[in-house]
């Protein structure tokens, strides 16, 4: 409740709440009532005399100051002077010299401005009255605002110090608060940088929390150098800037961003990640995000060697995913408690850690967080050739597999071949043990697409990839134990069967939108016996010179006995159909490694028929 009473008026001029610390000081000819406002305080001011009419001729001031990490809050609740003559000044300021303070508003009349924020820790506020017409004049509230820079995971904020790019004043000790979303850290950039050489300083300090009594001295720098990017332990920042009464220079400019911290681990490496502060107790209402990378054809496997969480309130969390975005990743599991958890290998070579805890206990119990070994795994790589069989199975078959088993296997069929899978065995513990199949145009396993979820007794349907890669990975829980999966592997390419009469369409992948980079596909018509194949575009845009579409015939159905190849297509394509001499076609389309000027290309639309052959022309099938 606000005081609104004849008691709480002190001196006539200013209203006050929890009582802050008055002085009254002389500036410029015009008294100024010095308010020391702390942190949790609200403190009224208003114009002599309200809500009665002012006096003529009046002239008095407030000079408010609040912590150097806050900024002080003006909003005027009730506002009515005469216009242009009894005028209130609102000037801010980084130090309490008037002289260098600059002003933030000349306010008059009935309008009651917006919140008025000090850049500074200082701001004066001045009224004043003429001889002739007198109204109630005004009352505003004062507080003190922590000054907060929050960032986006999207945005950049700037940083300067005050008065940049001008000379910053002497005697300036001020802090600003930097915070990032949950799970990011903060990352400073500095663009300029020019201080007094040590006397004029950039202080920084990190923390785990918004508590900066419990932050940490990160780095203090000054002088003409630009000083290294520095990023928070946490998501929670303090800059602090201080400058003695010597020499002043242009300060500095900074960028600030939200970012994951990345760990990006080489092949046979090892590295330690802890929890903040381990072995000590961690800190609560932590929120922190780890994003770690293996190199491309890799996994990463995370082995816990300590792991000591308050159970079902401090949880680490583990997510994966085949690309290297947080917001399209998959949980993969979810830890607290005191038992040491089993090993997880991630899906693709991305991995995010991240640790929460909760406002409870963990400075008065033994809770010293986790240790875990982040590893790379290899993943295998069955080749296959045209002509080759491959088995594939996991360890021990045809014995019990065992628990927690996380694999994968990559297999690559010749280009312009697909991956032909044909389980012959299969036995996993229904909707707890599962095979996975990803299949993909390019050995980019982050734009592959998961194709089956595979669990139970039942053998699957045979599976054959679109393109020339699928990976399979094999996954088991702590639960009963089977004798897992058998498959033959082969390469083939896929065949288009044409009867009479009907039509079959082929179109690029991604067909209408653009088709991926670094394809090699293959696709074998056939048509009845003498009968020939028809190529009808329907549609045909590829970028011109550099991904093509290559037709080839022959007699057998044998793709290495193909003798005529017609011309290759590229560019737009719009052309006359193409006919075949006999009932045999290969068509192949290859991509190369990029786009050239940023354009877009829709791939293709075919059809294809077949037509007899005519008259003395037939071509009998060998």
């Amino acid at each position: 409740m606000y005081p609104d009473s004849d008691s709480d008026v002190v001196n006539s001029n200013t209203t006050l709440l929890d009582s802050p610390v008055i002085i009254y000081i002389f500036f410029c000819c015009s008294f100024f009532t010095a308010i020391d406002l702390q942190v949790g305080e609200q403190t009224f001011i208003q114009s002599p005399n309200y809500p009665s009419y002012y006096p003529r001729n009046a002239d008095v001031g407030w000079l408010v100051k609040v912590p150097q990490a806050y900024q002080v809050i003006l909003r005027f609740v009730d506002f009515k002077t005469e216009k242009k003559n009894d005028i209130v000044t609102v000037r801010d300021g980084w130090t309490s010299d008037f002289l260098r303070s600059t002003q933030r508003a000349s306010l008059s009349g009935s309008s009651v401005q917006a919140a008025i924020i000090s850049q500074g820790s200082y701001l004066w506020v001045n009224f004043t009255s003429d001889y002739w017409t007198r109204y109630r004049g005004f009352r505003a509230r004062l507080s003190a605002e922590l000054r907060t820079i929050t960032l986006t995971t999207e945005g950049t904020e700037v940083l300067t110090s005050p008065n940049y790019p001008e000379v910053y004043e002497n005697n300036i000790d001020t802090i600003w608060y930097v915070r990032a979303p949950a799970g990011y850290r903060v990352l400073l950039r500095f663009i300029n940088f020019s201080t007094e050489e040590s006397y004029d300083t950039v202080i920084l300090c990190d923390g785990w929390t918004s508590n900066y009594s419990r932050s940490t001295w990160v780095a203090s720098v000054f002088g003409q150098s630009i000083p290294e990017n520095i990023t928070s332990a946490g998501s929670h920042l303090w800059i602090q800037f201080t400058s003695n009464s010597m020499y002043v220079f242009t300060g500095f400019r900074a960028l600030l961003y939200a970012v994951i911290p990345v760990i990006n681990l080489q092949t046979n490496e090892t590295q330690i990640l802890t929890s903040p502060n381990f072995p000590s107790l961690y800190d609560n209402n932590i929120d922190i995000v780890w994003h770690v990378r293996a190199p491309s054809g890799y996994r990463i496997m995370v082995h816990f060697t300590e792991f000591n969480t308050e159970y079902d309130r401090d949880f680490v969390y583990v997510y994966d995913g085949k690309k290297s975005v947080y917001r399209s990743s998959d949980p993969r599991d979810t830890l607290s408690g005191r038992s040491l958890p089993r090993d997880i290998t991630t899906v693709g070579a991305y991995l995010w850690i991240r640790f929460t805890s909760d406002n409870w206990y963990s400075y008065f119990y033994d809770f010293t967080g986790f240790k875990a070994m982040l590893t790379t795994v290899e993943t295998p790589v069955i080749m296959l050739d045209t002509i080759e069989t491959e088995y594939v199975s996991i360890p021990n078959v045809p014995g019990y597999y065992d628990n927690n088993i996380d694999i994968a296997f990559q297999v690559i069929a010749t280009s312009g071949f697909r991956v032909h899978i044909l389980f012959h065995r299969f036995e996993t513990e229904e909707n707890s043990d599962f095979v996975y199949i990803f299949e993909g145009w390019t050995s980019d396993f982050s734009r592959s697409t998961l194709r089956a979820s595979l669990s139970g007794w039942s053998i699957p349907e045979n599976i054959t990839s679109i393109g020339s890669y699928l990976w399979i990975r094999f996954a088991s829980n702590e639960g009963r134990r089977f004798k897992g999966f058998q498959a033959l592997l082969n390469a083939k390419i896929p065949v288009i069967y044409l009867n009479h009469g009907n039509a079959e369409y082929l179109q690029s992948p991604n067909y209408p939108a653009q088709y991926g980079t670094n394809l090699n596909l293959m696709w074998h018509a056939i048509a009845p016996e003498n009968h020939q194949v028809v190529v009808h575009f329907v549609d045909f845009s590829v970028e011109t010179f550099r991904d093509f579409l290559y037709l080839y015939e022959g007699q057998t159905s044998v793709y290495e006995e193909s003798t005529l190849r017609r011309p290759n297509i590229s560019g737009t394509y719009s052309s006359h159909n193409i006919t075949t001499l006999g009932p045999f076609l290969w068509i192949r389309f290859t991509s190369d490694d990029g786009l050239q000027g940023g354009y877009r290309y829709t791939g293709f639309n075919i059809s294809l028929f077949s037509t007899p052959v005519p008259g003395q022309l037939r071509i009998s099938q060998m």
